[in-house]
């Protein structure tokens, strides 16, 4: 999807493949506004020779994304690169939010400028907050590009994301309408409806 606007993606895993553009490049989407992105996740290497790149969405402003994960790789040529998404921006709407919440990225994040291993770009040091809750990434790199004090994020290491406390962590005290997570067959957590088998 080229521009989620006011939509909603559920429900969808994108097992592999290949993910290529310019600016605004994600798996799910390039850019969001005013969406929905729930229990998705990609395993896909995702590439971007501009800005705005992410494993699930490019540039995602005043959006929700909750209960997805990322495993793979993702690959900027230009400013902001990230795990779940690229920029999370809530000044276009300074109104309606922009949520990260219960998801989770293993993947390899590559970039120039602002490269986080969660996500990219966060608005919060600007006066728009990001509401960010229970996101885990991959250690050996900043959470955020741009944002070290972050709160909400956790770096954990690729053992301890497979040693089964992610996945306690993912499955508590959760919404009706969160798939249930199970451990992958790499070990990660996955979700048990058989969509990411």
């Amino acid at each position: 999807i080229a521009f989620l606007d006011g939509g909603t993606v559920k429900n969808l895993g994108i097992e592999s493949g290949v993910v290529r553009g310019g600016g605004k490049v994600g798996a799910i989407a390039g850019r969001t506004m005013h969406a929905s992105i729930l229990n998705c996740y990609s395993k896909a290497d995702v590439s971007g020779t501009g800005n705005d790149v992410g494993g699930l969405a490019g540039m995602f402003n005043n959006s929700t994304l909750e209960n997805c994960f990322v495993l793979g790789s993702v690959t900027g040529a230009g400013a902001t690169a990230g795990g779940l998404v690229g920029g999370a921006n809530r000044s276009p709407n300074p109104n309606v939010p922009t949520t990260l919440k219960n998801s989770y990225t293993a993947a390899k994040v590559t970039g120039v400028n602002f490269v986080g291993n969660a996500y990219g770009y966060d608005e919060t040091p600007f006066g728009y907050e990001v509401i960010v809750e229970r996101v885990y990434y991959i250690g050996g790199g900043p959470g955020v590009g741009n944002y070290e004090e972050r709160s909400g994020i956790t770096a954990m290491s690729a053992e301890e994301m497979q040693s089964g406390a992610l996945l306690e962590a993912l499955n508590t005290e959760n919404p009706e309408e969160y798939s249930i997570w199970v451990e992958g067959i790499t070990g990660y957590p996955e979700f048990s409806d058989g969509m990411s088998e």
